[in-house]
């Protein structure tokens, strides 16, 4: 697994979760299809942009300039596996872990 945030992660999860709701796919569907190549990377404005066609419909998603094509595949394997941890992969739960307990340090505490 990367070294990607959690919020990153549920982020990119999320977002595959919205398109394949839009195309009746689950999530783990549609990252799984990342994984597996089927779709076209190019660079736009320096920006990533990947597309992919399945059904007669077409999507793009356009990421950040630092990422790269290998940077997504990596981010999508960690969605893959976060899924998978879920107790239910294609209705997962999105939000953060509640806080339960708050503790309170003043040893570095400066003057």
């Amino acid at each position: 697994m990367g070294a990607h945030s959690a919020s990153r992660v549920r982020a990119f999860a999320r977002a595959a979760k919205l398109h394949g709701d839009t195309v009746g796919k689950t999530a783990t569907q549609v990252l799984s299809e990342l994984l597996a190549k089927q779709f076209t990377s190019h660079f736009s404005n320096g920006r990533t942009v990947i597309s992919t066609s399945d059904g007669g419909g077409s999507t793009s998603f356009a990421f950040p300039e630092a990422m790269t094509p290998l940077d997504i595949v990596d981010l999508a394997d960690s969605a893959l596996n976060w899924l998978a941890a879920q107790p239910d992969p294609d209705n997962p739960t999105f939000t953060a872990r509640p806080i339960r307990r708050l503790r309170v340090r003043f040893d570095n505490a400066t003057l």
